[in-house]
């Protein structure tokens, strides 16, 4: 009998593979990963996993992807798409258009990621969100940011430099006050089913202050304000026609919250969910395709996730032994570019706060000790 072919594809496929492989319901599946990376974890998780070339600009080589495609998953087969299409949307309709795919159609993904067409609907939605233009107001530089439309990660949003008009690509959103929550949600197109909120940071490197830094789980909320921005995503799921696992984030401020963007994907909290709610893969296919079911929350500890990045300068990574505390390890004798991300590192505690300390020690810890390695100098 043959099996079912499951293929993942997005800038890194790692928890999604892990997803699918602790998932029952593809057990007998066979998991083609297809990222930038391949990293360990990610060849350990899938039966084939192979690391795609990506364009200058960014984003996905297309022949590359979709010669990789051709040779592993049959024409047909389930594809979950992670992240990297925001942007090349022409390629994920080719996608579409060959396989089963579980993921926001690009239609949705162009209405989500159009910041015009989307904060309109927000508008629409009675949803408070920043003020956004074409052009950074005169004189008010300091109270503005530029983002790149269809960006992702926080690594693109940078602090307007000057008053005028932003870049070709991009767009300015006033800045607002508040700290950093994200709300996981599962969606059919007409409704939505809460998740789990997840409190973020940023890991600011030079240039880049808002680079994703890490989360942690649950996230401290008035049980009044959850309500309302678990109502918000409801309507922001039947007003673009979101399906599966999506993420709307916002910026909270004692009772209030503004909302920033959705990521209409599944996200880097994926790891933390998964364990809170144990089937949330299946969850997000079935939800793809019209029916979105929270999987029940399960006891345990509060979890949080932090990025090493390389901030000392390029490593050679000469280590085989890494610590059950790390994901997406590096292969021994891989470079990782100044400024460039390592691993993922989890830790846990009894609350979201404990468990961030105790994920960012573990990286303190790691990073001690890979700084005894002889830094490349690139």
């Amino acid at each position: 009998m043959r099996r079912e072919t499951l293929a993942i594809v997005g800038v890194t496929a790692r928890a999604l593979a892990q997803a699918a492989r602790r998932a029952p319901d593809y057990a007998g599946a066979r998991i083609v990963a297809l990222d930038w990376f391949a990293d360990r974890d990610m060849i350990e998780a899938a039966d084939i996993a192979e690391a795609v070339p990506t364009r200058r600009s960014g984003g996905f080589a297309e022949r590359p992807l979709l010669g990789a495609l051709g040779r592993l998953a049959p024409e047909g087969s389930l594809l979950v798409a992670g992240s990297g299409f925001e942007s090349r949307l022409p390629l994920l309709a080719r996608l579409g258009a060959r396989y089963r795919l579980a993921g926001n159609a690009p239609a949705v993904l162009a209405r989500v990621k159009d910041p015009r067409q989307f904060f309109a609907g927000v508008a629409r939605l009675g949803i408070p969100h920043p003020e956004i233009a074409d052009a950074v107001p005169l004189g008010a530089r300091e109270t503005w940011l530029v983002k790149r439309i269809g960006g992702a990660g926080g690594g693109h949003v940078r602090p307007a430099r000057r008053s005028g008009p932003v870049p070709r690509g991009c767009y300015a959103q006033r800045r607002v006050e508040g700290r950093p929550v994200s709300l996981a949600f599962l969606a059919d197109g007409r409704r939505a089913e809460p998740v789990g909120f997840t409190r973020q940071w940023p890991s600011p490197a030079p240039g880049r202050p808002f680079r994703y830094g890490g989360a942690a789980l649950p996230a401290e909320l008035a049980p009044e304000l959850a309500a309302r921005m678990e109502e918000w995503a409801a309507r922001l799921a039947r007003e673009f026609r979101l399906v599966g696992l999506n993420s709307a984030d916002f910026l909270v401020e004692g009772e209030s919250a503004s909302l920033l963007e959705v990521n209409p994907r599944p996200g880097a909290t994926l790891d933390l969910l998964d364990r809170a709610r144990p089937g949330l893969f299946e969850a997000h296919v079935g939800a793809c395709f019209g029916r979105a079911q929270a999987p029940h929350a399960v006891a345990g500890p509060a979890r949080a996730s932090c990025i090493l990045y390389a901030d000392r300068g390029a490593l050679a990574i000469g280590r085989e032994d890494w610590p059950a505390h790390a994901a997406d390890r590096p292969h021994r004798g891989s470079t990782i570019p100044a400024g460039g991300p390592i691993c993922t590192v989890f830790g846990e505690g009894p609350d979201a706060p404990a468990a961030r300390a105790s994920a960012e020690r573990r990286a303190a810890e790691m990073m001690r000790e890979l700084a005894e390695q002889i830094p490349l100098r690139l």
